[in-house]
């Protein structure tokens, strides 16, 4: 069969098996530039209890379930940035797992008034130490870490700890001598 001179099954067959071609190449390159690297990265991070990794479009989840650890806002910052270096700009987030209780999600629900409130009035000592008291009468340990960045809660009581970062970035400070004044 033929059409204007040419053969359509020939037509067909080259068209089927360069899709076949692009779409194995981009397997090749993904599995190979970032999926490999990534299992390598993760596997070999003493801080991680397992993951996953969701390619899903347009953002990679890379949901990672951690032990317990010493400093959370330190052990996020590695895995951040070893991530960056795996995965270049492509966009990603992180989500960490833990192993809560009903207690210390209780704990958290009442600290974060606290959290929040220091957010936007700059009142970090005061927080830290309302967090630390809030666990203590649990019977729990609370640490907070802070950075330019987040907010890093850990709470731990006996085999059980919860692990919360709260981003910075968009909690400006409204006092009356802001600069932006009309």
């Amino acid at each position: 069969m033929q059409w204007q001179g040419f053969r359509i099954p020939i037509v067909v067959t080259s068209l089927v098996l360069g899709l076949l071609l692009l779409v194995g190449a981009q397997w090749l390159y993904n599995r190979y530039n970032y999926d490999q690297p990534l299992d390598d990265l993760l596997k070999g991070n003493k801080a991680v209890e397992s993951y996953q990794i969701d390619d899903g479009k347009p953002v990679i989840r890379v949901r990672i379930e951690l032990k317990e650890v010493v400093d959370l806002g330190q052990t996020y910052r590695e895995l951040d940035s070893s991530l960056k270096d795996v995965l270049g700009a492509k966009e990603y987030k992180i989500e960490l797992g833990d192993n809560r209780n009903s207690q210390l999600e209780d704990i958290y629900y009442y600290s974060q008034f606290a959290i929040y409130e220091a957010l936007a009035r700059g009142n970090y000592r005061d927080m830290e130490q309302y967090v630390s008291q809030q666990a203590a009468s649990y019977g729990a340990v609370a640490r907070v870490y802070i950075d330019s960045s987040s907010v890093y809660v850990q709470i731990e009581k006996g085999d059980h700890y919860l692990y919360e970062i709260i981003p910075v970035t968009g909690m400006e400070k409204n006092t009356a001598d802001s600069p932006e004044r009309s």
